[in-house]
């Protein structure tokens, strides 16, 4: 495949997202999928995002609970080889508790629907094999999530 045949895959994937349609979201991503990254499930100890098409239909699943009418807004999209970069600011609308602890970790899911909007940049990496986003990773801006969602509490000043 080509380079803009592969950032033709990872933009039509979040044009989807954007609709809401998961169902075709989830079709552009390998039965196999690796969504790296970090996330405290039933077990503590085990921190690793769930493997294959049915852990990332759980992450989407937990994502658009918390946020039903979510966006994602592509700035920047560079491919080189069999990656795709992307800078992207996502934004919504806090509306539920998400059933596993994704965006903002378990600080979200301890934080009651605010109701509130955010924007936050995102920075998101993906490997496409055989027309399919086969590994992801993300630097997400979850401090500024949780800062515009309430989640923190006021900064003091030292010595106050």
């Amino acid at each position: 495949m080509s380079l803009e045949d592969n950032k033709t895959i990872v933009r039509k994937m979040f044009e989807a997202w954007n609709r809401g349609d998961l169902e075709a979201v989830q079709g552009y991503w390998s039965s196999d999928t690796i969504n790296h990254g970090r996330f405290a499930d039933s077990d503590p100890r085990d921190q690793r995002m769930p493997r294959g098409i049915d852990g990332l239909r759980r992450v989407l699943n937990s994502l658009q609970t918390a946020f039903p009418d979510r966006r994602w807004d592509v700035t920047d999209t560079i491919a080189e080889g069999d990656r795709v970069m992307c800078r992207i600011t996502v934004s919504g609308t806090h509306r539920g508790i998400p059933a596993m602890p994704v965006e903002g970790g378990p600080f979200l899911q301890a934080i009651q629907p605010t109701g509130l909007h955010y924007s936050v940049q995102h920075m998101h990496a993906f490997r496409i094999a055989d027309g399919k986003i086969a590994e992801h990773w993300a630097a997400r801006d979850d401090l500024a999530l949780l800062e515009e969602l309430g989640g923190l509490p006021e900064p003091r000043p030292v010595g106050a």
